[in-house]
């Protein structure tokens, strides 16, 4: 049966090929199809690494559960964070951790708070020509949520000889503490080592409610005392790098991220006595409009600067795939059959579809004050995560589509961002309104001397000293992607054009529970993070 599919599958991507070479020839480029030329090279090895060194650092026992100890400390340290928070003072006990756990990197830094909370290390280099390289976590966490759905308390930080549990132990005190311990192994294990590039560690407060205070005052900062496009490039929390996925393994490097934004759709109509209704109130006037912009989601899209179409073009020539997908998959820059086919695809996949489409969700509803009044007022607030090649005028003009029929329906105003495009009348008005609007992020360069020097570093330590012997006959995809979420390095777009959100370590992020109940992370990933950064900073710095 399976073999009989994939022979149909292989039918039909050779039909595809014939009819686009013989009824679109002059139309479209086929020549894809001819040529051998990678869209993916595989980066060669970088780096040369302390065989002994890193195999301490990963596998002795007696590390091993003293770093799973200085992270359950870490854990057990209350950093959590909501939206209402005034009062971060008790951030003082995390840094007092941090003084107390790492002296030596107190000693060889120059610390420097930002905002009182937010926490810059600066190791200085000797060559003042080499641009710096930011490495980046945050010291927050959410909230706990139910804590009768714990089965360890958040703040336990307990280890059972595997996994570390508690909140933040994913997100992201495991990055955090793992780069401190990186840098603490380099001062012990070679005290006269001097760096060439300087280092920086950046830790915001409040990265988890937009990083509006640590974030933002840090990249202030280091743009002050740096300048533009003054740091060589940023590693931020991000995709893990070695996961399984589908019998491959993948060293996912995120180099783009989805926009942000928040709309307002308000519809004022009459107040009154409910013995005496209109037609319809404000809050059904406002459902109709919500009900028909549920159910018409954004169309999908993959320009072709976004990573997601990078990723399939690796993924297509590293593994083994059906020929139909390496086609259109190879076709699909040149031919826009085949990339809408590629887009069919992949929209009617959970894992990629909003990769390549921009989200929605009514998340926030209000309206009402009194059980037999009228609602003048009725509101509700959806999120977007907009799309590599969406932006704001996308969303509004989807808003305005839905609000405008049903102002025509019911003889109502309108206007979005105080624009008036239909006058408001004595039935209401609908107000369309953008809370707040994050562009989608600058897209890094990939296949340049600096994504190739750091995937190449990753080769070199997945497949030499984590792994060895693991990838002969499972491939080792090293590939771009997109997130779908933002992270701290929204504030920091001028300071480097080099941008990566990706983290050592096999644990799958939504599988250990982030954000949810029961978070956790697995020691290998957390003493991956500790010997890979040990690594990379004596080579590239």
């Amino acid at each position: 049966m399976a073999s009989t599919k994939f022979i149909i599958l292989q039918l039909v991507g050779l039909l595809l090929a014939i009819s686009i070479a013989v009824f679109q020839p002059t139309a479209v480029n086929i020549s894809p199809l001819f040529s051998n030329e990678s869209k993916c090279p595989v980066p060669e090895y970088v780096g040369t690494f302390d065989h002994n060194d890193t195999q301490f650092l990963l596998h002795d026992k007696s590390f091993r559960k003293f770093a799973a100890e200085r992270l359950s400390r870490a854990i057990q340290i209350d950093t959590v964070v909501d939206e209402h928070m005034t009062d971060f003072s008790k951030f003082i006990d995390f840094h007092n951790y941090l003084r107390t756990e790492f002296p030596l990197v107190y000693q060889n830094a120059i610390v420097t708070k930002i905002n009182n909370y937010g926490l810059v290390y600066e190791f200085k280099g000797t060559d003042s020509s080499l641009k710096p390289i930011l490495m980046m976590a945050h010291q927050d966490t959410v909230p706990f949520g139910d804590l009768s759905e714990w089965e360890y308390h958040p703040l336990s930080g307990h280890f059972d000889d595997e996994i570390i549990y508690g909140r933040g132990s994913n997100d992201i005190k495991g990055l955090l503490v793992g780069l401190m311990g990186a840098m603490t192994e380099i001062y012990q294990k070679n005290p006269n080592h001097k760096l060439n590039r300087t280092v920086i560690f950046a830790f915001g407060y409040d990265e988890e409610i937009s990083g509006d205070l640590g974030a933002k005052n840090i990249a202030n900062y280091l743009f002050e005392k740096y300048g533009p496009d003054s740091i060589d490039h940023i590693l931020d929390e991000g995709a893990p790098m070695c996961i399984g996925v589908n019998k491959n393994y993948y060293g996912f490097v995120v180099t783009a991220e989805k926009g942000y934004l928040d709309l307002a759709i308000e519809v004022n109509a009459p107040s009154g006595h409910s013995s005496n209704p209109t037609d319809k109130t404000s809050i059904g006037l406002l459902s109709e409009i919500l009900s028909s912009y549920e159910k018409d989601k954004f169309k999908p899209i993959i320009p072709d600067e976004n990573p997601m179409l990078n990723l399939f073009e690796c993924v297509s020539e590293q593994s083994k795939l059906p020929f139909f997908y390496k086609l259109i998959t190879k076709l699909s820059r040149a031919n826009e059959l085949a990339k809408n086919l590629l887009i069919n695809k992949l929209a009617n996949v959970s894992l990629f579809e909003y990769t390549i489409r921009t989200s929605q969700a009514i998340d926030v509803i209000s309206g009402g004050t009194k059980y037999n009044a009228l609602p003048y007022n009725a509101t509700a607030v959806i999120n977007h995560r907009i799309a590599v090649g969406d932006n704001e005028d996308t969303v509004l003009s989807k808003a305005v589509k839905h609000s405008k029929t049903v102002a025509i329906e019911s003889n109502l105003g309108l206007l979005v961002n105080d624009k008036v495009l239909i006058e408001p009348t004595k039935n209401g008005v609908i107000k369309i309104r953008t809370l707040y609007y994050l562009p989608v992020a600058p897209i890094t360069p990939i296949f340049d001397d600096i994504w190739n020097r750091l995937t190449g570093f990753m080769r070199n330590f997945y497949e030499r000293e984590v792994f060895p012997g693991k990838f002969i006959d499972t491939p080792y995809i090293i590939t771009p992607t997109t997130m779908q979420g933002n992270t701290d390095t929204r504030h920091y777009w001028k300071l480097s054009t080099h941008i990566y959100r990706s983290q050592p370590g096999i644990t799958n992020l939504f599988e250990a529970h982030m954000h949810g109940t029961n978070e956790y992370v697995h020691i290998d990933s957390h003493l991956q993070v500790i010997a890979f950064y040990y690594n990379y900073i004596l080579n590239i710095c």
